[in-house]
């Protein structure tokens, strides 16, 4: 007969799971087994007997469900990693592109000063140069006026000269007087094309000036024309740089909005799952945690209160709202006179399920056995109230508590409706058997 209880562990392999092999049955050595008729009284009535089997086919679901586990954290910290590194690989090239784009928009910026503050200096250069030119040439022009200017003084006093020798020879010269005027009227001629030839060669040269003027403003023109030029090229190419660069972005940002959505997608993926795991993960820990409270109940009626209290204590580990659980813990705390931690247990148990009727009836057990007979009798009254299926035993019970009170009518009254629904009830029959010698005096 192979043992519904009695595991051994055959193996543990490297991801953290245990195999294990059902054991023969220990007979007489075990107190669970009846030696007369030589069976298991786990397997007495069909239902136990199902309820171990459905236990015993969950080994197997918790090793596989175990493995999903694995994998599924597996799997998560994967996605994490990935989505790190790939969050970090984006900062790392956003960064290199906010970098370029600064250095492109400094040189940019230092190519157009250096080219403008060139063609600028060279226009100052030459306008300097044309200014030189035009200041010689307008020293040239003066030096030839002072120099014809000299020469007219000249004749003229030449000529002043001349007419005083002829108002002096006048008299002496009457014959020559026509000569004279001839003289006179050719030097008069040639004083004429001289001073005609030198204001023609001043008109002349300031017309030379004049066009070259013109040509200097003419050429200074069209290198300012040629400095805007460059300057909108300039203007137009980094409007381009500047175009091409916000696409970049653009682009850069639609990826990182794709990212940001996959890494949405991943994470609901696995939030949708994580809720199935640990739905599935409180189901299996409750059937563990019913399992163990059901071998604690056995432990229990067996008198093995030690045995009953480890296997309770693991119940509620399994499932800290196993309400039934906490109850049952609390009636083997109160056996083993652990008192502090029976209210403890019963107290959770009322907390996680305040209609469990039990639990007020056995919390009211437990402060009878210390003897604090008035809140005893507040838990069964409680109880009674909120409609306890033992209602003999509870009508017993909250007897008990008036009695210890000295309310003795109600007492009896309390003993005579546990008898009215069991008739049977010895300890209810007790109590008014001694209620009864109590008034008669008689002990």
């Amino acid at each position: 007969m192979i043992c519904p209880l009695l595991l051994k562990q055959t193996k543990k392999m490297e991801n953290g799971l245990e195999e294990w092999e059902r054991q023969p049955c220990l007979e007489e050595a075990c107190s669970l087994f009846y030696g007369k008729k030589k069976k298991c009284s786990l397997f007495q009535n069909t239902e136990t007997t199902h309820e171990m089997r459905n236990i015993l086919d969950q080994v197997d679901f918790v090793s596989s469900f175990q493995v999903i586990r694995s994998e599924l954290d597996g799997f998560h910290r994967d996605v994490a990693g990935r989505m790190k590194a790939q969050q970090e690989e984006f900062e790392q090239r956003q960064s290199t592109l906010e970098a370029e784009v600064g250095r492109l928009s400094e040189q940019m910026s230092r190519e157009i000063r250096e080219h403008l503050a060139e063609r600028i200096s060279t226009v100052q250069g030459q306008f300097q140069s044309w200014t030189d030119r035009l200041g010689e040439s307008t020293q040239g022009l003066t030096n030839q006026l002072q120099g014809v200017h000299g020469e007219f003084a000249q004749e003229l006093r030449k000529t002043d000269e001349k007419i005083g020798l002829v108002e002096t020879l006048c008299g002496r010269l009457d014959a020559s007087l026509k000569g004279v005027g001839e003289r006179l009227e050719t030097l008069e001629e040639r004083l004429t094309e001289k001073v005609t030839e030198n204001l023609q060669k001043v008109a002349a040269v300031g017309a030379a000036v004049e066009a070259q003027l013109n040509g200097m403003q003419e050429h200074l023109q069209q290198e300012l024309e040629q400095g805007r030029d460059l300057a909108t090229e300039r203007r137009a190419e980094q409007a381009a740089g500047v175009q091409r660069m916000e696409t970049l972005l653009g682009e850069t940002r639609q990826v990182l909005e794709e990212l940001v959505s996959g890494q949405r997608q991943i994470e609901a993926y696995y939030e949708n799952h994580k809720e199935h795991v640990d739905e599935a993960t409180r189901s299996q820990r409750h059937e563990a945690a019913r399992e163990q409270n059901n071998r604690g109940v056995v432990y229990f009626h067996r008198g093995a209160h030690e045995a009953a209290m480890r296997a309770f204590e693991k119940a509620v580990e399994l499932d800290p709202e196993y309400a039934d659980a906490y109850n049952n813990l609390g009636l083997t705390y109160t056996e083993l006179h652990r008192s502090d931690h029976a209210v403890q247990a019963f107290q959770q148990a009322l907390k996680l399920k305040p209609d469990l009727v039990e639990a007020n009836h056995n919390l009211g057990v437990h402060y009878y056995a210390v003897m604090d007979y008035e809140k005893a009798r507040e838990l069964f009254s409680k109880a009674l109230d909120d409609g306890c299926r033992e209602r003999s035993m509870a009508y017993t019970n909250y007897g008990n508590s008036l009695y210890q009170l000295e309310r003795y009518a109600e007492a009896a009254e309390a003993w005579n409706k546990a008898l009215q629904i069991n008739p049977v009830n010895q300890n209810a029959k007790k109590g008014l058997e001694l209620l009864n010698h109590q008034q008669q005096g008689v002990w």
